[in-house]
């Protein structure tokens, strides 16, 4: 029985994966600034890189000091333009920002001293842009 039940939530998995083949899912940069000054912002660096606009942008950067610490700086402006940043030495959230990469998904989350306090970093295949979404 045991065999039987993961027999079929793998078969679904595969045939969920088969049906998304190929997918693309834009994720142009989404900002929410609330009244105390804490945000969030979400998107994908494809799309920010992509979009039809020159102020898009979102990502993180790591910048470590031997002997002193890690920090992690992440930006984020979406087609309206204001450029929000945070920035952690929180071991939890350099580990996060260490796994982006170059077509990974960004949540960030900061408060109102602008201190990172999530970062959720998805690197998947439908966030890579197909040859027909990208900017020639």
């Amino acid at each position: 029985m045991k065999f039987l039940k993961l027999s079929i939530i793998t078969f679904s998995l595969l045939l969920s994966a088969n049906i998304q083949a190929g997918y693309y899912a834009p994720a142009p940069v989404e900002i929410t600034v609330y009244e105390d000054g804490a945000g969030e912002a979400r998107g994908s660096a494809a799309s920010a890189r992509f979009s039809d606009n020159d102020v898009e942008q979102i990502g993180c950067r790591v910048l470590g000091i031997a002997g002193a610490f890690t920090q992690v700086q992440c930006q984020a402006s979406d087609s309206l333009g204001p450029l929000y940043s945070c920035a952690s030495t929180d071991a939890n959230i350099v580990a996060a920002a260490q796994a982006a990469s170059t077509y990974s998904w960004f949540l960030i989350e900061w408060n109102a001293n602008n201190q990172c306090t999530l970062l959720l970093v998805s690197t998947k295949s439908f966030h890579i842009p197909t040859k027909n979404n990208k900017k020639e």
